[in-house]
């Protein structure tokens, strides 16, 4: 399911139209200049501050695209080492609690682990994976995708 059903179903399921907007935070790595990237910032552009409200958490700092500044989207730093890291899965968590984040929508299989592994941590928001990575697939990836 894309980011935009997903915000399409809740609004209609919560009976508050287009009143209530999905808090979406954006987990990423960090914020290069390709194809992630250009469909990050055009989801952002057209879905911010009319169906959802975006949080961008980032593990690198690099320049981020103006877009960041022009649409005044608050940004947070949460380093991720590994897909595995329980610390930045933990900051996820407090994040999402703190700012009641309905969606958290990740792009890359590192961001993705760690937005699962907050669920241990108290996350209650929805998890949506958009795969931009194409590649044999290991046993150990396959079985840990099924998990997560």
């Amino acid at each position: 399911m894309l980011l935009w059903q997903v915000t399409r179903q809740r609004l209609s399921s919560t009976g508050k139209g287009s009143k209530s907007m999905t808090k979406v935070l954006q987990l990423i790595y960090n914020w290069g200049k390709g194809g992630f990237e250009s469909y990050a910032a055009t989801l952002v552009e057209k879905l911010h501050n009319k169906e959802c409200e975006f949080y961008i958490a980032y593990s690198e700092r690099v320049p981020m695209p103006e877009l960041v500044d022009t649409l005044k989207l608050r940004t947070f730093c949460i380093p991720m080492r590994s897909p595995y890291d329980l610390s930045a899965a933990r900051k996820v968590a407090k994040l999402c609690r703190e700012l009641s984040i309905d969606t958290v929508h990740t792009h890359f299989i590192r961001e993705r682990y760690v937005s699962a592994f907050s669920r241990f941590f108290g996350n209650k928001a929805r998890l949506v994976y958009t795969s931009h990575v194409v590649f044999d697939k290991t046993r150990l990836l396959k079985f840990t995708n099924r998990i997560v």
